[in-house]
Formats: C-alpha cells, sequence, structure tokens
C-alpha cells in the first residue's frame, strides 16, 4: 500500500512538473512571438516610406535589416493561379518545367481543382507541393506567388471566373463576367481601367484588390528570367530580346524607368499588346512584400501589401 501511494505521489509530482514546464514552455513562446511581431510592425514602418530609388537601391533597402530577415517583392511574380496558359507554353517559361510535365497539365490540375488552391497564402508556406511536379522548388520560390492580384489581359478566364465567384459568390455575376471577357478576346482588344470598373460592376470595390486591368509585370523588379520571357514572347515580335532585357536591367539599376519611356525602350507603340503585361507603376512599385523573421526555431512569415499593412501571417518552426 505504500508503495502504491508513493508512485501515485510520484505520478502526480511527475505530471504537475511538465505541466509546470509546459506552461513555462507556451508564455515562452508567447514572448518570442510578441517579440516577432514587432520587429515585423518595425520594418511595415519602414516599408511605408518607400526609402528606395532604382533597383540598386531596393536592393539595397531589402536587405538592410540583417540576416534575421529576409525581405522580397512578390508583386511580379508569376502567379500559376491565372497565368494564361499560352504564355507558360509559348515563352521561354516552358523551360521550367520538369521533365514530362507540360503546361497542358497544369491548366488541368487548376480546373480540376477549380482553381481553388491557396488563395490567401504564398507558395512558400507548406502548401506549395502541388506545384513541386510540375516546377523545381527553387524555381518556385524565386519565380513565383499567388499574391500578385489577377491582370485581366493575361488571366485565363475560367481563373477570371472563379476568382470572381470566391470573392462575390455569385456564380451568375461570375459566369457573365467571363462571358464579357471572352468578347474582349475575340476581338483582341485590351480591358482599360475603365472598362474593368464597368465590367466589375456592382462588386468593383470588393475585387478591386484581386483584379487588376494593370500590366502583369513591373519593369523595374520582376525577376530577369520573368522579363525575358515577356520579351522574348513570339507574338510581341520585338527584337533583340535578350540585350534588351539587359538594356532594361541596366537603366533600372539606377532609377526606376518610367511608363512613358517603354513604348520608346521596347520599340513598340503604347497600345502595343506587351504593355499588357510589362509596366511601370511608380506610385507603388512594390504593391506586395514577403516578410520572414525567425528567433531561435520560431519563424514568423508575413505578406505586407505596398503600403506595409499586414495581408497575412503564417507561424511555423525551423527544425
Amino acid at each position: 500500500m505504500l508503495l502504491f501511494v508513493v508512485m501515485v505521489c510520484s505520478a502526480i509530482a511527475a505530471m504537475t512538473s511538465s505541466l509546470s514546464f509546459s506552461f513555462a514552455k507556451s508564455n515562452s513562446v508567447k514572448e518570442k512571438k510578441a517579440e516577432l511581431l514587432t520587429k515585423i510592425a518595425e520594418i511595415s514602418e519602414a516599408l511605408a516610406k518607400k526609402k528606395y530609388n532604382g533597383f540598386a537601391g531596393f536592393e539595397s533597402f531589402r536587405t538592410s535589416f540583417g540576416a534575421d530577415y529576409r525581405l522580397r517583392e512578390l508583386g511580379s511574380r508569376l502567379n500559376p493561379l491565372w497565368l494564361r496558359k499560352q504564355f507558360w507554353q509559348r515563352s521561354s517559361l516552358s523551360g521550367i518545367f520538369k521533365p514530362g510535365s507540360t503546361a497542358d497539365q497544369l491548366q488541368q490540375y487548376l480546373e480540376d481543382q477549380s482553381f481553388s488552391l491557396p488563395l490567401s497564402g504564398d507558395l512558400n508556406d507548406g502548401r506549395s507541393d502541388y506545384l513541386s511536379a510540375f516546377f523545381e522548388k527553387e524555381d518556385i520560390q524565386k519565380l513565383m506567388s499567388v499574391w500578385p492580384p489577377l491582370s485581366i489581359n493575361c488571366c485565363d478566364e475560367f481563373a477570371l471566373e472563379r476568382i470572381a465567384f470566391s470573392v462575390t459568390k455569385d456564380a451568375a455575376f461570375a459566369a457573365n463576367l467571363r462571358s464579357k471577357y471572352r468578347s474582349y478576346l475575340s476581338a483582341q482588344k485590351q480591358v482599360t481601367q475603365e472598362d474593368l470598373l464597368q465590367l466589375l460592376a456592382p462588386y468593383a470595390d470588393i475585387l478591386a484588390e484581386k483584379i487588376t486591368a494593370n500590366a502583369a509585370f513591373d519593369v523595374n523588379t520582376v525577376e530577369s528570367k520573368i522579363l525575358e520571357a515577356v520579351l522574348s514572347y513570339p507574338a510581341f515580335e520585338i527584337a533583340n530580346a535578350t540585350s534588351l532585357r539587359e538594356s532594361l536591367l541596366s537603366i533600372r539599376k539606377n532609377r526606376w524607368i518610367k511608363t512613358e519611356e517603354l513604348p520608346a525602350l521596347l520599340g513598340k507603340p503604347a497600345e502595343h499588346s506587351v504593355f499588357a503585361w510589362l509596366g511601370a507603376q511608380l506610385d507603388r512599385p512594390v504593391n506586395r512584400w514577403e516578410l520572414i523573421v525567425q528567433q531561435n526555431s520560431l519563424v514568423a512569415t508575413a505578406v505586407l501589401d505596398g503600403d506595409g499593412q499586414l495581408l497575412s501571417l503564417i507561424w511555423g518552426k525551423n527544425d
């Protein structure tokens, strides 16, 4: 009997000790999270001030927070949820597909999933396994993101319908929007900002952050590989695409390229379809940031808009 009492008391003591340890550990995690949130707030404030000009300044700013902070631009990346299949197929991006994988297969997979893959997170938060069948991890991390808003002049029509429905929950409106968009495609006509407001009515306010008439990529911040894919796209008929890419990269290094400069630089009139894909938004050259902050094993991944406002926050561990 005495032995049983001793065993019970020992078990209770062990449980109490375990609970105390768990409580202390919980408090420790909360404290670490609070510290990381403070750091995120500090960087968010710095982002809102936009103290950079030209890509060299942009890169200097991006890396100025130290080794424990990883900051990258997301707005001018490839968004596989809406990017038009033909661009994957006919541009130099066809070369980044894994052997045996094709743009047709990616399109079919997205259609099978109703384009409902993680619209609210980034591709690097652990939910990107579906892309690993098509692309290498390095290309996913460097070139892709689900955060860029849908650029209506560069999108897949079914993706447009799905995203419109996911926001409005109005199936009739979403289907009608796709039908109207098809008329633009048939006429080879670009959707202007004014057109877009009419197309999105009466939901223009709530769809504004998801669907835009802006160019898909900003010439000042887009990755070099994506820039070359746009410039070398056969339908655009741009001569010397590789040398032009190098010229643009050289210009943007020390200053932002202005929208009105692009026609002369590319040798195309302002109404040319290439400018649906490549533009310059100097008022907001970065519209999405990803910020990864680490403290010991705890990692916070935040997505911020161009003004430093928090859009998403995911906690994880670095094993």
